[in-house]
Formats: C-alpha cells, structure tokens, sequence
C-alpha cells in the first residue's frame, strides 16, 4: 500500500496570520551553488530575481512590491539578458501548452532550438530544463516531464522543475504520477523551511486525487497552519470537502478563510469556483451566480488567462445542465474564448471553449471549432500528446455535448458512454472533470430509451472519477 508522508509535528515558529511568507532575503550565486543548484550566471542580481520569481509561482501569488512574477522575470534578464535559467522561465511562458495559440508554435520551436543550442555552454541542469523547453515547444509534454522528473532525481530541490512536473500531471490527469511526485521530493526540506508548507500544499492536493482523504486532510491543515495564506492549500482542502460531500463545512471553510487566500491571485478565481461548486450542490444557484458575478468573472477579467475562462464555463454549465438559466453571462464567456476557437493546444480547454460556445449558442464558433479540430485530427500534428487525447477523447466529448445541447440525448448517450473510463486523459482534476458524468447522467436521463434511463440509476460515478 503506498501511503502518504510521514508530516513532524506542527512547526509553531513559522505560524503566520493571516500575512504572507517569503524568504528573508533572495538567493545570489552562492546560496544557489551551496544548496546544490548552480547556476551559470555570475550575476547576483540575476540569481536573487531568479528566485523571487521562482518563490511566486510557488506561493501562487504575484508580489506587487516585486512587479509580480513578469515583472521579476523581466528583472532577471536586465541583469544578465543570457542568464539560461531566466531564459527558460521566458521560453516556458511561451510554451505553456495550457495558454499558448496555434499559430505561435513555429516561432516558440524556433525559439527553444535556439535557447538548446546557446545552453550548450551552461551546467547540466540547465541544459536538461532546455531540452525539457524544447519538448513543451513540440507539443510532446510527457517527454518534458520525464526530463524534468530527470532532474530531479539528481537535484530535488529544483522548485522549477517541481512545478512544471507536477503542472504536468495535473494537466494529464496523472493522479498516481503526481502523488508520487511530491512523496520523494518532500523528505529532501526541511519542516522549518518556509517552503515546506507550499509542498505540503501540493502534496495534499495529490494525495486527495489519489483518494488518500485522510492523509490529504492532515497534509493541507498543517500547510495552512504554517501559513494560512497558502491560497494552493486552501483549494486543496475545498477539494477533499467536495469529494466527500461536506458541502455545508466547505461553505463555512471557504467563508470563514476568504482574506486568507483572495489575494492569492493566481489561484483566487479558481478557490471562488469550488465555493460556488458548494452552493450549486446545495441548489443555491442564486448564491452561486453571485460568486461570479462579483468574483470570478471580474477575476477573469483582469488575469485572461484560459484557467479563468475554464472555471467560469465549466460552473454555468453546471448550472445549466440542472436546468436553470444563467442569463446572458454566456456572452462574455463566449467572447473569452473565441480567439482560441481553432487552437486545439489542451483539451480540457477545448471542452471548456465547447460549453461556452453552446452555452452562447453561436453557432458560427461552434462550426468553426468543429471544422478547425477535424483538421487537426487529420493534418501533421500527430507528434503531440495532445492529438491521441482529442482522438480518442475530446472528439466525441465535445460530439456528446453537441448532441445534448441539440436535444438528441439518446445519440449524447451513446457517443459518451464508451469513453466515459478515458475521460481523465482531458486533464484537470476529478472535481473538475465530474461535468462528464453529470452530462452523462443527465442525458440518460432524458433519452427515451429504457436502457439509458436504466442507466442513470447505475453508473458508477466513483469508478468514472478514479478510471
């Protein structure tokens, strides 16, 4: 049986309220090279804003005293415009498969086969994250995985490479992969570490997609303890409160730590989701619109990123498919996504661009989506991970919703219910993923066949979840 982390004792001396941590000063060269990460650069500058830039991806926070993680970036390549680490941290922000648009991708290959070719003459590390670089630049995110897993073995303590393994598994739906992930990396810290407590926020995230609830539990209440502005976390624990159905404490919970996380703004949006998700499982619709009238949606306004735009599809489509109306939101929702409509980059994005295209009924998205996946499917990408997905997956999920949207449920049922186990190859997490088997039961629901409505009574909704 593979258990989870063995977590020491609560650490009083780093208790926070309320306030947020970070290093008491950043690391220059030296710091980096005596933690056993190098770097080629011999710029202190450039290190020092290498890790605060590091230190805000971790902490899902931009600080605003700092010019938030861009900002920082920016810092680190005015001190030294060849520093390889900040080089990559650029490169990656290009090739983020989650964000990036189709017509990019020449550029972003051309661009890492350049930063390959100059990391030539920089330490192995480094070299190891440009190849990982190249690989998301090509589409093929589990060979950048398993370099970045590369470097850990050798250097666990590579928050980068961390990060970008374990976005990796949660955008591939590697539940097992993630869990056992952050296990080896959490014994290489120290529990006195301001860091630990983010780790310890990750793990309990994936020890929560594994299932693990009471280890999960107990992993994301000491990360919180530590420092109760973990906004990571404090999704975490909302994740294990909606999978064990304690809609009520997860209302109360979210309620009561709102200042804690809201500032939190990489996460914010998606924290603000989880507690509308509460109030929709209750049938509070009201209250859940209200949360994204007033939080997510001006959230997504601000950030636009495609993680604001997935949360505030995927919860008027839940809304929706319980048979309530959400007005004219869809509109703005619709409008979000329409510059992405022939990307087929991610397709837990793809699904999420379908609901809103629906949800707005603009028909001339819809087909335009619809015509650009089929030639995708058909055209010279098939070196990306994400091609087999959108075959085998994403095609007919988005076929199924179509159908159901046309009111031909019995068809929505039959083209969803024989991909139902694959679903998790979309990507996201299990809360996230469960508009699949809601859609599915709805439509069984609905058909006029028998056997569907048979159906409905008998899917086996935690083996749909835990493929």
């Amino acid at each position: 049986m593979v258990r989870g982390p063995v977590l020491p004792p609560k650490v009083e001396i780093l208790r926070n309220e309320g306030k947020m941590l970070q290093p008491l000063s950043w690391k220059d060269c030296k710091a980096w090279y005596d933690e056993g990460l190098p770097l080629s650069t011999t710029s202190d500058e450039a290190a020092k804003m290498l890790h605060a830039t590091l230190w805000q991806h971790l902490s899902f926070r931009n600080d605003p005293a700092l010019g938030g993680a861009e900002g920082t970036l920016e810092a680190v390549l005015e001190a030294d415009p060849n520093c390889v680490m900040g080089l990559v941290l650029k490169n990656l922000g290009m090739n983020n498969f989650s964000s990036k648009q189709r017509p990019q991708i020449p550029r972003n290959i051309a661009e890492a086969e350049k930063l390959l070719e100059m990391a030539c003459n920089a330490n192995e590390r480094e070299y190891m994250h440009c190849k990982a670089v190249l690989c998301m630049a090509q589409g093929k995110m589990s060979e950048a995985c398993n370099v970045w897993e590369r470097i850990l073995i050798k250097y666990p303590r590579d928050t980068l490479a961390m990060l970008q393994a374990f976005t990796h598994y949660i955008q591939s739906g590697k539940s097992t992969e993630m869990r056992d992930s952050t296990n080896r990396i959490l014994p290489h810290y120290d529990p006195r570490e301001i860091s630990y407590g983010f780790l310890l926020g990750l793990n309990c995230f994936s020890l929560e997609e594994c299932g693990m609830y009471a280890e999960a539990e107990l992993a994301g209440r000491q990360a919180l303890h530590i420092n109760p502005t973990n906004g990571w976390a404090t999704h975490a624990m909302a994740h294990i409160f909606e999978m064990q159905c304690r809609t009520d404490e997860g209302i109360q919970f979210m309620e009561s730590t709102e200042n804690n996380w809201k500032d939190s703004d990489y996460i914010a949006h998606h924290d603000y989701w989880h507690w509308a998700l509460f109030h929709v499982e209750k049938g509070q619709y009201e209250e859940a619109l209200g949360i994204f009238d007033e939080k997510i949606q001006p959230i997504a306004r601000q950030r636009e990123t495609t993680f604001s735009f997935q949360d505030m599809s995927a919860l008027l489509y839940r809304i929706e498919l319980e048979g309530n109306s959400v007005g004219d939101r869809w509109g703005e929702v619709c409008k979000s996504w329409s510059p992405r409509s022939k990307d087929h980059i991610y397709s837990f994005n793809d699904c999420h661009m379908m609901m809103a295209f629906l949800g707005a009924d603009d028909k001339e998205k819809r087909q335009e989506f619809v015509e650009s996946m089929q030639e995708y499917l058909g055209g010279d990408s098939s070196a990306e991970d994400n091609h087999s997905i959108c075959s085998d997956v994403t095609w007919p999920l988005t076929q199924a919703m179509i159908a159901f949207k046309e009111g031909k449920f019995a068809e929505c049922v039959d083209i969803l219910y024989p991909v139902r186990y694959q679903v998790f190859r979309i990507g996201g997490s299990h809360a996230q993923r469960e508009f699949a088997s809601m859609l599915l039961i709805h439509a069984a629901m609905k058909s006029n066949l028998n056997e569907h409505r048979m159906l409905a009574k008998y899917v086996d909704y935690q083996h749909f979840l835990f493929y």
